[in-house]
């Protein structure tokens, strides 16, 4: 599954949502995604509705990722290279920026 970096807000709100998950299972086609593309997270909060800023590829121990911003980002996490065996060197990061909110309206 995905884990979410406590000190971070939840995905929709205003500030960097940082998640995290692995390379070989639920992010294993993370690599394939373009600046531009649409990153979709749905909670059950509603669902977030990203497009993808940027990506780069930082050490294992970078924690500059984890910043606060004035608007809504997502950062995603995962171990680089994707094909790597045992613990990866690296972590790939993808950002992206809020472009949709549909909040569900039953959640309390």
């Amino acid at each position: 599954g995905v884990g979410h970096f406590a000190q971070s807000v939840l995905p929709g709100e205003k500030n960097n949502s940082v998640l995290s998950g692995h390379r070989d299972s639920v992010f294993r086609q993370l690599g394939k995604l373009k600046i531009g593309d649409e990153f979709i997270i749905q909670t059950s909060a509603g669902i977030f509705t990203y497009a993808i800023t940027k990506t780069r590829i930082v050490h294992k121990d970078d924690k500059t990722v984890i910043v606060p911003t004035d608007r809504a980002i997502l950062t995603v996490t995962t171990c680089y290279p994707f094909n790597f065996i045992g613990d990866a060197p690296d972590r790939y990061i993808l950002t992206a920026e809020l472009m949709k909110s549909e909040k569900n309206l039953s959640h309390s």
